[in-house]
């Protein structure tokens, strides 16, 4: 049975790790993001898509955020152990370091110092038990001479798992973030129905508002016929009343015209009785008294006509025309 072949990191898929992680620090996105799994699995699609998808002969292993964690942990410890190895035997003196050789031991060492930042040594005893422990190839069989052995860190186990009480921690903000999901889908679901609520009653209210207006135009509408009505009523009866006024207007024209024409005729008739010649006295004169009489009886007829006219049009003037007569 063929043993499963043992994944490894390349150099270029480190330098890719650290360059990602670079970029989520500096704009701020890990101090955002709570968990290991968020901040991590950024970086494993990073890897992965700039290697694996392309080239897989080269890069055959598809990296998942678990394994970046882990990868970031034994970068760390492999730091320290280049580190470690740059210090001479018999001086403590970091400022004699030269980090520049730390390059032939590790090509991303000063990749990894410039964005993770310099770690502490324990004490320099601690470098041949510490590479013992993590199996990172520093002091193998081959007297650890071999630059190539320091890559050799993939067969660090993983990180132990946290404590209870972090976990414990770690559960806490865990049911904190669900009781706030909770929360923020109930509100979304008050405001919801609030919105649904809104939008039926400015419906409700606009249809009011088209009911309102559809009432106050019918109102108008039968104002203005009642109206019009009206006028009409109006106008008729003062045509009415103007056309009853004009026939009693002439009627009373037509009568005064002729109570003038009788009241001139009997001025004129009694006026020409008065101013005729009569014979002198004691002196009789029968021809010419007849042909006096003779001369005024058309006047004496058209007083007597009159006369009974206004008798006919007047009873109250009988008494005048009377004593006419008689004279």
């Amino acid at each position: 049975m063929a043993q499963q072949k043992r994944k490894k990191w390349t150099e270029e898929e480190e330098r890719s790790l650290i360059e990602k992680y670079a970029e989520m620090q500096s704009c701020g996105a890990l101090r955002r993001l709570p968990t290991r799994e968020k901040r991590f699995r950024p970086i494993a699609d990073h890897v992965n898509t700039a290697h694996h998808a392309v080239d897989p002969s080269s890069f055959p292993f598809l990296w998942t955020w678990k394994d970046v964690s882990t990868k970031a942990q034994n970068m760390r410890h492999q730091y320290l152990l280049v580190k470690q190895k740059l210090l001479s035997p018999h001086s403590e003196d970091h400022s004699e370091l030269d980090w520049a050789d730390g390059l032939s031991l590790w090509p991303n060492f000063l990749r990894y110092r410039q964005v993770f930042g310099d770690a502490p040594l324990k004490s320099p005893a601690a470098a041949d038990p510490a590479d013992a422990d993590l199996g990172l190839g520093f002091g193998s069989e081959n007297g650890g001479d071999d630059p190539h052995a320091a890559l050799a860190c993939d067969e660090i186990p993983p990180a132990p798992p946290p404590k209870r009480r972090k976990r414990r921690g770690w559960g806490t903000v865990a049911a904190m973030l669900a009781r706030m999901g909770e929360l923020e889908e109930r509100m979304e679901e008050r405001e919801a129905i609030r919105a649904k609520e809104r939008r039926r009653s400015a419906a409700e209210e606009a249809a009011a508002a088209e009911m309102a207006a559809r009432r106050r135009g019918e109102e108008e509408r039968e104002w203005e016929d009642r109206m019009e009505r009206r006028r009409e009523e109006w106008r008729k009866r003062m045509e009415e009343m103007m056309g009853r006024h004009r026939v009693e207007m002439e009627q009373i024209h037509a009568r005064v015209l002729h109570d003038q024409q009788a009241i001139i005729s009997q001025l004129l008739a009694f006026v020409s009785h008065l101013a005729g010649p009569g014979p002198g006295p004691g002196i009789p004169d029968n021809g010419a008294h007849h042909h006096h009489h003779h001369h005024h009886s058309p006047f004496l007829s058209q007083m007597m006509n009159g006369m009974v006219a206004g008798e006919n049009r007047d009873t109250g003037d009988g008494q005048e025309d009377q004593f006419i007569v008689d004279e």
